[in-house]
């Protein structure tokens, strides 16, 4: 029975040291409602805007300013010389890339100022702010 009883603490603490480290693992990106993010990205004109949807989404149009980062080696090229200090501002279609961009961007890249778009960029036409349909190409 003490055996039983010394397991099962050891089990417990075990269990609570894994959840603490996925805890410290984890990464938050707020997200910003369509009519707040539009209004942080006009206001700040250091901003950086990402569009991380694909190519073909991106070309035939996006928030306007927005830079296309829908590949890894597009997103790394683009971060890669700007301070971690700038706002950075992401979305894809419905919020699923904007999140592995999210993390790629806090724990790999060290930006300290990222936020998401919530509802995407699907969101953001449902509530009729600017978009721009100029053709792009994309390399």
């Amino acid at each position: 029975m003490m055996k039983n009883s010394i397991l099962l603490i050891l089990l417990f603490m075990t269990s609570c040291a894994v959840h603490t480290q996925k805890e410290k693992e984890a990464v938050h990106c707020p997200k910003v409602i369509p009519e707040d993010f539009y209004v942080k990205i006009e206001s700040n004109p250091d901003a950086m805007v990402l569009d991380t949807r694909i190519r073909s989404e991106y070309a035939e149009d996006r928030i306007p300013g927005a830079r296309f980062a829908g590949k890894r080696e597009k997103l790394d090229q683009l971060v890669d010389s700007v301070d971690n200090a700038t706002p950075v501002y992401i979305y894809c279609e419905y919020e699923d890339r904007s999140a592995t961009v999210c993390r790629i961007l806090k724990r790999e890249k060290q930006f300290k100022n990222v936020y998401m778009l919530k509802g995407g960029y699907d969101m953001w036409k449902k509530v009729n702010l600017p978009v721009d349909k100029s053709q792009r190409q994309v390399f």
